[in-house]
């Protein structure tokens, strides 16, 4: 999961970055990817095109059409978790996205529109609609720091929130209330491993996790490093056409 501003910048050469970025997601198996404000540099229909080639739901419950009702994205997804011990059932994550409150977030005029509402208030709306049909629900925060506590306080039904946005780190979970978070730096220099114990009921029981630096001793995966080699081909052959 991803909790938003994958995209950094504009341009064509941006553009190349973000979608061999999304084919690196794809191929780590993301569940869903909250949209920020950032990820907006590359247009609307850019974000439309790139989530139906690969396959990885982008959602945010509060960024609307210019009307400030219907919805841009979805605002969340449910996924099934196979139960790892034997005789254990399946669980049900639902996941949903959320951007801090601004004014504007698409810069070129000829764009839609879009409006960011209530953080807090959709939310709620979310958990409302889908807590009959999960067993966990996280919200992907691309909020500034002190709104994560505001999320946590305000909103019962969360279980974990993967926060963003502000450039702070914390090398382990937090615990808000009864709610578990994670906020891990920026730039994409970490990644963070949460995992959850859950009793019978599906009940949370025990949490562990760490922020992890993406550093030269985790091994390089093949598959992704086929991916980097082809994303600097084609960025030789994209600036050479220019």
């Amino acid at each position: 999961m991803d909790s938003g501003d994958f995209i950094g910048r504009q341009g064509e050469s941006a553009q190349l970055e973000a979608e061999f970025t999304l084919k690196a997601m794809q191929l780590i198996n993301y569940d869903a990817i909250a949209l920020g404000e950032k990820d907006f540099l590359q247009r609307v229909d850019f974000l439309l095109s790139q989530q139906q080639k690969q396959k990885i739901p982008f959602v945010s419950a509060n960024i609307f059409q210019a009307d400030g009702k219907k919805l841009a994205f979805p605002p969340y997804v449910i996924k099934e978790a196979v139960g790892l011990k034997k005789g254990s059932e399946n669980l049900h994550v639902g996941i949903f996205g959320l951007l801090f409150k601004r004014l504007q977030i698409v810069l070129d005029k000829n764009e839609p529109q879009l409006v960011v509402g209530d953080p807090i208030k959709a939310a709620q709306n979310i958990v409302n609609e889908i807590k009959d049909k999960c067993d966990v629900i996280i919200a992907l925060a691309h909020v500034r720091y002190p709104e994560i506590k505001a999320l946590a306080d305000s909103v019962p039904g969360i279980n974990v929130i993967i926060g963003s946005h502000d450039p702070i780190f914390r090398s382990a979970p937090e615990m808000m209330g009864n709610v578990i978070t994670m906020v891990g730096g920026n730039k994409g220099q970490y990644i963070g491993d949460l995992k959850l114990e859950f009793d019978r009921d599906k009940k949370i029981i025990n949490h562990s996790g760490k922020i992890v630096l993406l550093g030269n001793d985790i091994n390089d995966d093949p598959q992704i490093d086929k991916l980097i080699r082809e994303y600097k081909v084609e960025k030789v052959s994209s600036t050479k056409r220019q």
